[in-house]
């Protein structure tokens, strides 16, 4: 895991200094893709794993959230966190931190981490996760979405990422975790002019998903083509 130590300074697509602005805009994004899937108790305990420079983290700080902590492998990162977020974290290997937690989480968070992970190590991770959430808890995941034709940079983009997802395949990954109540979610949403804004991009959409279907018999329902997907597991 050592190619993680310095991943702020030699990763060009990650933010590198702290901008409140920047942070604010992400947590915008991060409201919109998750507030009706987060606790209403303030109260509730909310663990970020591989938090890297804290924009989860500074989000639930501003949503009022009080037990929040994030974990990443890099001490470079959490030193940054401390500084510009919150002291509500530590450098941790989460499969070492995660080790009797059973039982402890309303919620646990990752937010493109599973791609940085190879089979086999991802769900060990997962059962991990499992057993430190408590009754009814749940899961996050955010991972870049390989349904969409264009998301292959996303893939090999990072020198780290070792896996892609569909929706079939995270779901498989989850189920293998122990998790049986899994709902899939594009992180498009349509908001402001939702009529027109759907029409407009409906029609590239339907454009692709029958390219896909003729040309690579792809199924022609259940698509989803938004860049990256969000997967909401129960326990």
């Amino acid at each position: 895991m050592h190619e993680y130590q310095n991943y702020l300074n030699y990763h060009d697509g990650i933010i590198s200094r702290f901008d409140e602005k920047e942070f604010l805009t992400k947590s915008r994004t991060y409201n919109r893709l998750y507030r009706k899937f987060l606790p209403k108790s303030k109260e509730s305990r909310i663990l970020d794993i591989g938090c890297g420079v804290g924009l989860f983290l500074y989000y639930l700080k501003h949503c009022g959230y009080k037990n929040y902590y994030g974990i990443d492998i890099s001490k470079e990162n959490i030193d940054f966190v401390r500084k510009n977020v919150t002291n509500k974290c530590e450098s941790q290997d989460m499969f070492v931190y995660l080790q009797n937690k059973e039982h402890c989480f309303d919620v646990i968070v990752l937010n493109e981490v599973l791609e940085h992970l190879v089979n086999e190590r991802a769900i060990e991770l997962l059962r991990l996760i499992f057993e430190s959430l408590k009754t009814h808890g749940v899961l996050l995941v955010l991972v870049p979405n390989m349904e969409n034709p264009i998301t292959v940079y996303t893939r090999w983009h990072d020198f780290t990422h070792k896996s892609g997802f569909t929706q079939n395949s995270i779901k498989m990954a989850l189920r293998l975790g122990k998790f049986n109540h899994i709902d899939i979610y594009p992180t498009i949403k349509f908001s402001r002019f939702a009529y027109i804004r759907k029409i407009i991009l409906g029609i590239p959409c339907l454009l692709i998903r029958t390219f896909a279907v003729i040309f690579f018999q792809y199924p022609f329902n259940g698509r989803l083509f938004s860049k990256r997907i969000i997967a909401v597991a129960k326990k």
